[in-house]
């Protein structure tokens, strides 16, 4: 089952959750949430996919939150990081720079509760944009907290990105990041992309005419990033 708004798209895999489009957000819930609990053996996944035309940050406010020991509720972002959320947590929100994700929610055979209600909000940002640059074009970018930078370049062209950083260093960027992803990829699998959490300078230049930027900034130690780029 998929919801889409004019921007973003949601799919649910299996129907046993209940997945609703409401004032520009989306809300997840487990089987029979506000009636009973919900049963054993319970299985729901959601997968999120960002816009084509506009890239979009994702915002999660799980509340109310209620599992029995055992039961999980995980997210995986960009970058393929993992969050696990289970029975010793009531509530918890989340924030990604890109709306790509995947959740899963996961009861065991043994005991149940009331269940959860997790609210997905796309948002834009002023740096949120796409940038289809011609031939032999240069520019440059500053970024605020969050934010996701999609450029495309004529096809057969190259981008050549110069990446100044001043972003707080955090043990494996779990904080303060910057993802970079020059293959066509949205969803920044770790294989094929690059993560950077540190103050410094990167220069590369890309493998294909596209070219994928997603920061998040939380600390005020973090200054955020800048960035120029030229067409080759």
């Amino acid at each position: 089952m998929t919801h889409a708004s004019t921007t973003t798209t949601i799919t649910t895999t299996i129907t046993t959750c209940k997945l609703q489009y409401i004032n520009n957000c989306y809300y997840w819930t487990s089987p029979f949430f506000g009636s009973r609990n919900y049963p054993d053996n319970s299985k729901c996944s959601l997968v999120g996919s960002p816009s084509h035309q506009q890239p979009y940050a994702a915002f999660f406010l799980a509340y109310p939150f209620n599992l029995r020991a055992n039961d999980t509720v995980t997210v995986t972002r960009p970058y393929n990081r993992t969050l696990t959320f289970s029975s010793e947590t009531n509530t918890w929100q989340l924030s990604s720079p890109s709306f790509s994700f995947n959740m899963t929610f996961i009861s065991d055979g043994q005991h149940n509760s009331k269940g959860f209600k997790i609210a997905i909000c796309p948002k834009i940002t002023p740096c949120h944009k796409v940038i289809n640059a011609g031939a032999g074009e240069k520019g440059k970018e500053k970024t605020p907290k969050r934010t996701k930078t999609d450029k495309q370049a004529p096809k057969g062209k190259r981008i050549k990105v110069i990446l100044v950083m001043r972003i707080h260093r955090s043990y494996d960027c779990v904080h303060d990041y910057v993802l970079l992803n020059d293959k066509g990829a949205k969803n920044y699998p770790r294989d094929s992309s690059r993560i950077y959490c540190r103050y410094g300078r990167e220069t590369f230049t890309s493998s294909s005419n596209q070219v994928y930027i997603a920061y998040q900034g939380k600390r005020n130690r973090s200054r955020g990033l800048s960035f120029k780029y030229f067409i080759v």
